[in-house]
Order: C-alpha cells, then structure tokens, then sequence
C-alpha cells in the first residue's frame, strides 16, 4: 500500500506542499483546483529533507530508501518526482550488497 499513496492525488502521504507565509495556497500551485490545492509535486516515498540549489534554485528533497538506497530528487511543480527526476544517488552501506531490489547481508 506504501508505494500507492505517493502516486494517486487524492491523499496527501508522499507529496511535497506548497504553502505562502499567510497559510493559503499559491495562486500557481500545479493542483490548486484540486481537493488537495497544497500539493506541489507528488511521487515522494519518504521525504526527509528540502534544500535549495543557491545556484539554480531547483529544490532539492533527500529520501531514505528501505533497503540501503538513498535518493536526492529535484523537486519541479506538479510532477511526480519518481519519473521526473534529474538527478538520484543510490548509496549503499558498507559490507551490504543490493541486488535485485534485495537488501543482501
């Protein structure tokens, strides 16, 4: 079930929101006709932390991943960063192997 929420816009697990100081819902929010106005991308399975390109501006978002894979995606509005994403590190811990999708020990 963990995979599905990310992906369907009709909840608010796994999405990236998009608020002004004030609390409202930016005028150009991607979904703002939506039942969920604040989404501002999708497709994030375990987000842990934001940062700012200060060269670019893109938005960086980092993920732990469950089975010794980590990502950084680039966050872009109204996409699912699972498909759109530039740029994704996998990071495995010492003296583990992933195959297959398998966390081996």
């Amino acid at each position: 079930m963990e995979k599905v929420f990310p992906q369907k816009l009709d909840n608010d697990n796994g999405k990236i929101h998009r608020l002004n100081d004030d609390g409202t819902v930016p005028a150009d929010n991607p979904f703002k006709n939506s039942d969920h106005p604040s989404i501002y991308s999708y497709g994030q399975r375990n987000p842990q932390g934001l940062t700012t390109n200060p060269w670019t501006g893109d938005i960086w978002e980092t993920e732990h991943g469950p089975r010794g894979g980590d990502e950084i995606n680039i966050i872009q509005a109204g996409k699912n960063s699972k498909l759109n994403s530039k740029l994704m590190l996998m990071l495995s811990l010492p003296n583990h192997l992933i195959s297959n999708d398998r966390y081996l020990a």
